[in-house]
């Protein structure tokens, strides 16, 4: 597996110019250009899977989301080797964002906003 395209290729959607209820979203795949998508050797820190397993981390990035909910979030991630990407309810308690899972959406419970995902089965 290569540790630079798997934990430093952030994923965002982006609102197409289309208005009304056919709003589409889009992917865009970044790969982040800095020295820190070069080979790191493992940090301290471990996480662990639900199954156990270890998780080794490659050490913490601040970086700034903006999910669509007409603010930012700045939150320093822990950059790990997993199938799929993960941000924790850390996250989102600490800045009051709540999953709809029945409708699809993630809400800003400050703004009362939402945008709309995919769950993932």
């Amino acid at each position: 597996m290569d540790i630079s395209s798997s934990l430093f290729r952030l994923e965002t959607r982006e609102r197409s110019t289309s208005r009304g209820p056919e709003r589409r979203f889009r992917r865009r795949s970044a790969s982040r250009n800095s020295a820190a998508s070069k080979h790191r050797p493992p940090a301290s820190l471990q996480l662990f899977a639900a199954n156990g397993t270890v998780i080794s981390t490659y050490g913490k990035c601040l970086l700034t989301l903006d999910l669509g909910l007409r603010r930012v979030f700045r939150w320093s991630f822990i950059f790990a080797v997993v199938s799929q990407t993960v941000i924790g309810a850390d996250f989102h308690r600490h800045n009051g964002l709540l999953f709809d899972i029945r409708h699809e959406c993630l809400v800003d419970s400050l703004t009362k906003l939402q945008t709309q995902g995919t769950v993932q089965q």
